[in-house]
């Protein structure tokens, strides 16, 4: 079975669920941490083909949503619900079992965070998604890494559940594969790459989750021909998100020139990639230069990201900005595909007593087949992680 995992950081780390379904399928795993919703629609349009030729598309990003960006957009009066719903209303015009998986916030109290479970739950259910909603599991505080991230080892399990349960939830999909309109992602946004705007500057990093290419912020200013790129496929459109790149944890500024002269200078930090939204539209038409800042500074992070008690914004040095991509809206809402009753609903009394097994010294109430797959990962974790792997042992009681 081909699988293609689109998620946050949940899904990125090594070991964990996505590891445990590689066992038996081939699985593209397009995770990335720490990214807004706008990533996963422009993921959508980089990989549109691989989508339509997969046989199951895994999503997971509703910790950050609910943690963070809701929050934000709610403050900014930006219609961050707006593209949830087309996100979702995109994966289902692909018209392919998805699967969207919840992940738990530790000690969830609030009242807004638990509507906000029920919102993505709702959605999924009157677009026809299946979601699991592991905030029902109720994992304990040993079940979590810190407060948005669950350990390894029972994000491994997870994937166990799902080796046994993806050929059931695959088989009440069939009947659901009926004439339907192929709206893509990029009918309604446009993806302008660093290839597409000066091809002859870029360069390429990849690891074993990435391969992306980036304009070097030391000497790229997108100005005349490169703006064209970004202005000339419609002038409708509004820049809403851009994605950038970083081999060091630094600080990155860079200034957004428009025609009306309300010039806006952003700084950006983190090591590695990342895909972060606008805290407003930004009309290509009043668009005249994108420009990377290593002199003038802004001493706030855009989207007000956290830089830590310790971090001193005077002793920090700015760099200009790797600019990996940007991506506009069309300004349209997706049609919603004609609903589809959801005819699965995963077992919660199923996935507690798997994780209660895995906890416990009851091991020998683990199937023969459930058995088989763990000694194979003990085999492929090993190769990765070996202390991880001698934690799964003492969990599931090997020797």
């Amino acid at each position: 079975m081909n699988i293609v995992v689109i998620g946050a950081s949940n899904s990125a780390m090594h070991s964990n669920y996505v590891d445990a379904l590689k066992l038996r399928h081939k699985v593209n795993n397009l995770s990335s941490g720490r990214n807004p919703i706008h990533y996963y629609i422009k993921t959508l349009i980089e990989n549109h083909n691989l989508l339509k030729a997969c046989d199951l598309i895994i999503i997971d990003h509703v910790v950050n949503d609910i943690n963070f960006y809701l929050n934000k957009t709610k403050d900014l009066g930006v219609e961050y619900k707006t593209h949830i719903e087309n996100f979702y209303s995109l994966i289902t015009h692909l018209n392919k079992p998805t699967i969207n998986i919840l992940f738990p916030i530790l000690s969830i109290k609030n009242e807004d965070y638990s509507n906000r479970y029920r919102y993505f739950s709702e959605l999924s259910e009157s677009l026809g998604i299946t979601y699991l909603d592991l905030s029902r599991v109720k994992f304990n505080e040993n079940d979590f890494i810190d407060k948005y991230h669950i350990k390894r080892e029972r994000s491994f399990t997870l994937g166990l559940y799902l080796l046994n349960t993806i050929n059931i939830f695959l088989e009440y999909q069939k009947s659901d594969n009926h004439d339907h309109h192929d709206y893509f992602a990029s009918n309604f946004y446009n993806l302008v790459t660093a290839k597409d705007i000066c091809s002859e500057k870029v360069n390429e990093f990849k690891n074993s989750l990435l391969k992306l290419k980036y304009i070097n912020g030391e000497y790229f200013n997108l100005i005349d021909t490169e703006i064209n790129t970004i202005t000339k496929t419609d002038s409708e459109n509004s820049i809403i998100s851009f994605g950038y790149f970083n081999e060091k944890d630094q600080l990155n500024c860079f200034e957004i020139k428009t025609k009306r002269n309300d010039n806006l200078i952003y700084t950006v930090n983190g090591k590695g990639y990342y895909h972060e939204m606008l805290d407003r539209y930004i009309p290509v038409e009043n668009l005249s230069g994108i420009h990377p800042l290593s002199k003038k500074k802004s001493e706030q992070l855009l989207m007000g990201r956290y830089v830590g008690e310790d971090f001193q914004w005077s002793n920090k040095t700015y760099h200009p900005l790797n600019l990996v991509e940007i991506l506009t809206y069309k300004n349209k809402k997706v049609p919603i595909k004609q609903k589809i009753k959801n005819k699965f609903h995963f077992n919660y009394d199923e996935i507690k007593e798997l994780y209660e097994k895995t906890t416990s010294s009851e091991t020998a109430a683990l199937t023969m087949d459930e058995k088989k797959i763990i000694k194979k990962a003990y085999i492929k974790i090993n190769e990765i992680e070996p202390r991880l792997s001698r934690k799964l042992r003492k969990i599931y009681n090997k020797n």
